[in-house]
């Protein structure tokens, strides 16, 4: 998905930015623009893995503390899962704007 030369910054920036706006939602600051963010890596992460399962690589990546290869369905289905508190969270938080 990505050229070569950038797989650094993003393993080093995606994992840091998921903590970073994880931390706002559980302390309710920035509580919209924090559930837009992980909406928006939430997205991707299900392209990354549908484009990947298309192509037929292996995504096991151990994410959630699973070591087995179960394939990309249920990381599909799991992102897309919470996705929709997250949408809801960026549509409907009161006292939060983006």
């Amino acid at each position: 998905m990505f050229p070569y030369f950038t797989l650094s910054f993003f393993a080093f920036a995606i994992p840091l930015a998921e903590f970073v706006f994880g931390l706002f939602l559980f302390f309710g600051h920035w509580v919209r623009l924090s559930a837009a963010a992980v909406s928006a890596m939430l997205v991707m992460f299900v392209i990354a893995l549908f484009q990947a399962a298309l192509r037929g690589l292996d995504v096991s990546c151990g994410c959630f503390g699973g070591t087995s290869s179960s394939g990309p369905l249920p990381a599909i289905l799991r992102d897309l899962l919470l996705l929709v508190p997250s949408l809801w969270l960026t549509l409907r938080a009161r006292g939060a704007e983006i």
